[in-house]
């Protein structure tokens, strides 16, 4: 249990006002437990940005990635989800991390994760970590 304080203190420390100060990580946002990336396409180049470059969440908790209205979501090397490509044609992707039902609490487990974020052909990788509980 002690472990699990400071994990989510950490947890908290490293993400106060991210979604403000363009900060690298973005995290649910306060109250809620949907974590927003915002997805842009730079002018000029055509290469899809991020708004942050990692997204952390708990199982459990849902992704919001919106822009372009056509982009794609790839996870080339592993997965949380039940597939590891997802597409829009309306501008917005929303997916909740499943749970592990064999996790157990005292044996917290933090997964990095690369994926593509694709628009137009173009690529960038940006990554997520998931925090099972």
């Amino acid at each position: 249990m002690k472990l699990l304080r400071v994990i989510s203190g950490l947890f908290v420390m490293a993400t106060v006002g991210c979604a403000s100060n363009g900060s690298d990580v973005s995290i649910p946002l306060e109250g809620t437990n949907t974590a927003v990336v915002r997805v842009s396409v730079a002018t000029g180049t055509g290469k899809p940005k991020v708004s942050e470059d990692t997204v952390i969440v708990k199982t459990g908790q849902r992704v919001v990635w919106v822009g372009p209205q056509e982009f794609m979501i790839e996870f080339p090397q592993g997965t949380p989800f039940s597939r590891s490509k997802f597409s829009t044609d309306d501008a917005v992707i929303n997916l909740v991390v499943p749970r592990n039902e064999n996790a157990r609490a005292e044996n917290i487990k933090k997964t990095k994760y690369k994926y593509d974020v694709v628009v137009k052909g173009e690529r960038l990788d940006p990554h997520m970590v998931v925090i099972e509980q």
